[in-house]
């Protein structure tokens, strides 16, 4: 009986043209792809929702609508700076990181390009031309 009233239901919603939304991100078996997905469709209504939005997706429109005028600030620089290092490594252009203004993050997106070549080369060269100790350290352990 309950599986004829479930099959009743399921023709009505399709003959009537109902609308049902699924929610797509249980289509991933990854638990972090999951948690991105839901992130992204997540309407934030705190800046620190919006801050963890602007940083996953390196999204500077979720940077501005920050309130908090310190946070937006750190925002701009963070999503800045990993979009143009990951320019750097996907242009495979270290001078990409002479976009930023700030030399000390100029200096971590050389280093981190560095560290990403060295990652996909194992070429221990690039290990040279990193500047803080920690992620040389890191080079030359991998």
């Amino acid at each position: 009986m309950a599986l004829l009233f479930i099959i009743i239901i399921g023709y009505l919603l399709i003959s009537s043209n109902w609308e049902v939304e699924f929610d797509t991100c249980f289509e991933y078996e990854n638990e972090k792809q999951i948690e991105i997905c839901q992130l992204k469709k997540k309407t934030c209504d705190n800046d620190y929702c919006y801050l963890q939005k602007a940083q996953t997706f390196l999204n500077e429109s979720a940077c501005a609508k920050i309130k908090d005028e310190e946070l937006k600030y750190s925002c701009y620089g963070e999503v800045n700076f990993d979009v143009v290092t990951s320019r750097a490594v996907d242009r495979n252009d270290v001078t990409q990181c002479d976009m930023l203004k700030d030399v000390n993050l100029k200096n971590n997106c050389s280093d981190n390009f560095y560290l990403v070549k060295e990652m996909l080369t194992k070429n221990k060269s690039y290990c040279d031309k990193i500047v803080r100790e920690d992620l040389k350290n890191e080079c030359q352990s991998n």
